[in-house]
């Protein structure tokens, strides 16, 4: 198993990642924080299931949306599947108006760490 802070399995690393926005709904609550997942990769690279581990609901389903869709070398010939672990971070930094250009910065540090860091919705009221 691959896991915080440790060095990946051999023959365990991401082939594909795919990117995420920070979810708007959050982004308007202002909601921040960690969400921990653990993945069963198969052999053949792709995500077969993703546990949540901790972290808040609202960001832990488009956190696990977004992993399911990564692609990894594989697990080794040995295994049936391994596990992965990822901390998704989520940080506002900032204000932004809903309909403006505010861009989300999605970064991974491999093994193990993901942020995505975006600004805060102003509210408006009419």
């Amino acid at each position: 198993m691959c896991g915080f802070g440790q060095a990946p399995q051999p023959g365990v690393s991401a082939k594909r990642i795919v990117g995420m926005e920070y979810p708007p709904f959050a982004r308007m609550a202002v909601l921040q924080g960690k969400v921990e997942l653990a993945a069963a990769i198969s052999p053949d690279g792709t995500v077969k299931s993703i546990r949540v581990l901790s972290g808040p609901g609202p960001l832990a389903s488009p956190a696990k949306e977004t992993l399911s869709k990564w692609l990894f070398l594989g697990c080794g010939s040995q295994a049936s599947e391994c596990e992965v672990r990822f901390v998704f971070t989520f940080v506002l930094s900032g204000a932004c108006t809903p309909g403006a250009r505010c861009p989300t910065e999605f970064q991974v540090d491999l093994p193990d760490k993901v942020l995505v860091k975006a600004a805060a919705y102003n509210a408006v009221i009419n």
